[in-house]
Formats: structure tokens, C-alpha cells, sequence
């Protein structure tokens, strides 16, 4: 493992220390991995614009039903389901 130094203001140090106060973290160091790995894994999936374009106009078809009263109940799991097969449907492309 290599050591990183970095500096912070008051602010996000309160910030962190909540983070890992709640549990969710076991130290600073775990809060920093953990999002240097959500940044690394974004830069990974590398949407095309028309993929982009299809995310966002579902999502605004999810909020409109959600407007007019039609939204459903969503069971635990569905929506990382859902980002999975769109990842998956998205590397496909890649690969072919």
C-alpha cells in the first residue's frame, strides 16, 4: 500500500469524521478508498451521448409518472438491477 498525504479544511474534516462516526467508514483512510474507487469506476463506464440521451429521457419519464400519480413501488434491488443491465447492455456495444 502506498501512503497519501492530503490537506482539508475544518469542514470536510467534520464532514468525514460524521462519515466514519455513523459507522459507514472504519477510518479517513477507507472514506478517501471508497471514493477514489466510485471515481475510478465512473471513468470506466464511458456512456455515448445517444446512452446518455435514452438515461436521462427515462428518467424523465419516471418523474413524470411520478407526477401524474402512477409511480409503483420499487422492490429492494431493482435500481442497481436496473444500472447493471444498462452497464452490461453498454459494454456489449463496446466490445462489438
Amino acid at each position: 500500500m502506498a501512503t497519501l498525504n492530503i490537506t482539508i479544511s475544518a469542514p470536510m474534516k467534520d464532514f468525514v469524521d460524521r462519515e466514519i462516526g455513523s459507522g459507514r467508514f472504519k477510518d479517513a483512510s477507507a472514506y478517501v478508498q471508497r471514493l477514489i474507487a466510485e471515481a475510478m469506476e465512473s471513468q470506466e463506464i464511458d456512456f455515448s451521448e445517444t446512452e446518455i440521451e435514452r438515461i436521462d429521457q427515462l428518467l424523465l419519464e419516471s418523474t413524470d409518472s411520478f407526477d401524474r400519480g402512477e409511480a409503483v413501488p420499487v422492490r429492494p434491488g431493482e435500481f442497481e438491477e436496473m444500472a447493471n443491465r444498462m452497464v452490461a447492455e453498454h459494454q456489449e456495444k463496446q466490445a462489438s
